[in-house]
C-alpha cells in the first residue's frame, strides 16, 4: 500500500492525496469484500467533520495469470 502526494497534481492550488493499494489472492470474494470495507471506511473519513473532502474511488479487477 501506498499513500503520496503528486507535486503534479497540485499544481491547481488544491492539495491531494492519492492511496494506491493492490490485492493479491486467489479468493476473489475475500478481496471483494475486504475492497469494499477499505472503501466504506475512506468514504467514512473523507465525510468526517475534521476532513470533509471529496472522494474518487476507481477499482480494477484483473483475474490471476493461468488457466481458468
Amino acid at each position: 500500500m501506498s499513500a503520496t502526494a503528486d507535486p503534479g497534481l497540485m499544481a491547481d492550488a488544491q492539495p491531494q492525496l492519492r492511496v494506491q493499494l493492490r490485492l493479491r489472492t486467489a479468493d476473489e470474494r475475500a478481496a471483494r469484500e475486504l475492497a469494499a470495507r477499505l472503501i466504506d471506511r475512506a468514504h467514512e473519513l473523507a465525510n468526517a467533520p475534521e476532513c470533509e473532502c471529496d472522494l474518487d474511488v476507481e477499482v480494477q479487477w484483473s483475474p490471476p495469470p493461468g488457466p481458468a
